[in-house]
């Protein structure tokens, strides 16, 4: 089960400047979060949202060890399913 949908942080890297927002069919934003740890929860103020697909979009910093950084923009689609 994916309870909760959230970056996934596979090689240890350090996110920084992190935002991801979540979007329903007709633009309203019914997530936000600056916490890459944060995940949404498939909730729209406190209540469960419907089955459908949303749209999202991230923005964050990954600074490597060698204190590199690359700045990243995403965005895509997102099922929830009940």
């Amino acid at each position: 089960l994916n309870d909760e949908f959230k970056p996934y942080n596979h090689c240890g890297e350090i996110i920084e400047a992190f935002k991801l927002n979540v979007f329903n069919r007709w633009g309203q934003k019914v997530f936000e979060s600056n916490d890459y740890k944060l995940g949404w929860d498939g909730r729209f103020k406190s209540v469960q949202a419907p089955t459908e697909t949303y749209m999202y979009h991230a923005e964050y910093k990954i600074r490597f060890t060698d204190r590199t950084q690359i700045q990243k923009s995403q965005k895509g689609a997102v099922s929830l399913i009940r």
